[in-house]
């Protein structure tokens, strides 16, 4: 079924009761949008157990079959294993491929894996298929599962996205909807400029200073910083280094683990010398600290906090301080 259907479907109480084993199938790992849709799912009780994680990179195939076939005081597991990737299972995969497909519980199972290392045939019934482009209708699908709802010059605005483009990556579209969130709808028209920047990021003024931003080039950064800063809310800053830094943290991972597809997947509007070099530089305690500052910031700015948070998160990301645990 393609992700239409399912989104329809899945609200239907007798959904899980046809099956036990759920593939995500897609040309990339749609990292993001996964992340909101099982919570989603979640929130709206529309799983048939408590959502729990494994992964295949801290645990052995062993490991994992062991998980999947025990229950605990009789109550099911919905298990998420994220990505399966084959290039790097033992030689036993196909075995666990057999597990998977004649799976009949106790718990339920659902994983991601890319649609061109798939080596056998999966039941329609068993399968989403998540286009990584988008057109507007498929838009609005997600947009209702979501529960989101804007107003009609924000629903304007992503119709020009839309026409500009046709179709829209499906990890962007979930930056797209965080993004619409906080835009005030005055600042709407002014916001769209940003949006189609992000469409033609490697262009944009942006796309250098998050170079300059991760490469740590200091005076290159400031100089660029001080030309654009006041274009955008203090928000919208806070949630763009949000976000290139919780992509960097898992780019960095995977490459670092040597799973290029996966981290191309997640590479979407970082730079591309990031991507090819800088990204060896990086430290993955430095990049989370930074993340958790600005998870604060946010919520700090929310909540009445006029203190120059910005000028304290580059001072202390330039001079290397969350390396050294300092926290807002």
């Amino acid at each position: 079924m393609n992700l239409n259907e399912f989104l329809k479907n899945i609200k239907n109480k007798n959904f899980w009761s046809k099956q036990r084993v759920l593939f995500l199938i897609s040309a990339n790992y749609p990292v993001l949008f996964l992340k909101k849709m099982f919570k989603k799912l979640e929130e709206q009780k529309l799983l048939p157990a408590s959502l729990q994680k494994l992964s295949f990179d801290l645990m052995d195939n062993s490991q994992i079959l062991s998980h999947l076939q025990q229950s605990f005081l009789g109550q099911s597991i919905f298990w998420w294993l994220g990505e399966y990737n084959f290039r790097k299972t033992d030689k036993n995969k196909l075995k666990i491929l057999e597990f998977f497909l004649k799976y009949k519980g106790p718990n339920f199972i659902s994983l991601y894996v890319d649609d061109n290392r798939f080596p056998i045939k999966i039941n329609d019934q068993m399968k989403v298929e998540i286009d990584e482009k988008i057109n507007y209708k498929q838009f609005k699908s997600i947009l209702l599962f979501f529960e989101k709802q804007f107003n009609s010059s924000k629903i304007n605005l992503i119709k020009n996205l839309f026409e500009n483009k046709r179709k829209i990556s499906i990890e962007l579209v979930c930056s797209i909807i965080d993004y619409l969130e906080f835009v005030n709808a005055n600042n709407v028209d002014i916001f769209q400029e940003y949006l189609l920047s992000i469409l033609n990021f490697e262009n944009s003024s942006l796309y250098k200073l998050t170079e300059y931003f991760f490469c740590k080039k200091t005076a290159n950064f400031f100089t660029l910083w001080s030309k654009i800063y006041k274009d955008y809310p203090e928000i919208f800053w806070i949630n763009f280094w949000a976000e290139k830094l919780w992509k960097a943290y898992y780019v960095v991972r995977y490459l670092k683990q040597e799973d290029f597809a996966t981290a191309r997947s997640l590479s979407f509007s970082l730079p591309f010398n990031f991507i090819k070099e800088d990204w060896k530089n990086v430290d993955l305690t430095t990049i989370k600290k930074s993340y958790d500052f600005l998870y604060n910031a946010d919520f700090a700015i929310k909540t009445g906090s006029k203190f120059c948070i910005l000028d304290l998160f580059y001072v202390n990301y330039f001079t290397n301080n969350f390396s050294q645990g300092f926290r807002l």
